[in-house]
């Protein structure tokens, strides 16, 4: 269930908080359309990785108030008083579809997010011949950079982090899962 929290211009904000108490944040932007709600797979690979999931409503999905005029960096700011709320001083942010410019925004103008995880396969869904799930799996690639100055790193948590969306990325590549998730 989401908890709310007022944002500092008296908007309301849904978010969860999922995993290990004490696990490094990953903070996890949705697609578009969708919520806060994180498909199993997410939650598992974070679970399995020793993170605390960090999902949240974008301003207008859910019980999340809308933001007149709001654009993709708008949500930076969202970010941070949630960051702020639950006392987080670094983060990871990770994003999938319409949630992977979220995403990106906070590398650009979040002043604590150490890296971040954009996830993103574009093909044509209904043409014959394209395998679509097999694309996903085998054309997505995953380069993680430290969002302070744009070098390749390999610290442990960041490594888990590419663990988590590969994961991530291998089980919505299934037709079963993929089902499971539409349905949700």
């Amino acid at each position: 269930m989401a908890k709310q929290l007022e944002l500092p211009d008296g908007r309301n904000l849904d978010y969860v908080v999922v995993g290990k108490e004490d696990g490094f944040p990953l903070i996890w932007c949705h697609g578009t359309p969708s919520g806060y709600t994180a498909i199993p797979a997410l939650e598992s690979a974070c679970e399995k990785q020793g993170f605390k999931l960090v999902t949240f409503s974008r301003a207008g999905y859910g019980g999340s108030s809308r933001r007149k005029g709001r654009s993709i960096v708008a949500d930076v700011d969202d970010v941070r008083a949630l960051l702020k709320h639950l006392g987080h001083e670094q983060c990871v942010v990770g994003g999938w579809s319409g949630g992977g410019p979220h995403a990106l925004a906070c590398a650009a103008k979040l002043e604590c997010c150490l890296a971040v995880v954009a996830v993103a396969a574009v093909a044509p869904y209904n043409v014959e011949g394209l395998d679509w799930y097999a694309l996903l799996g085998s054309c997505s690639h995953l380069i993680l950079y430290d969002a302070n100055d744009s070098t390749l790193l390999c610290p442990g948590w960041l490594v888990k982090a590419k663990i988590v969306c590969l994961e991530l990325m291998h089980s919505v590549s299934t037709a079963d899962d993929h089902d499971r998730y539409r349905r949700n």
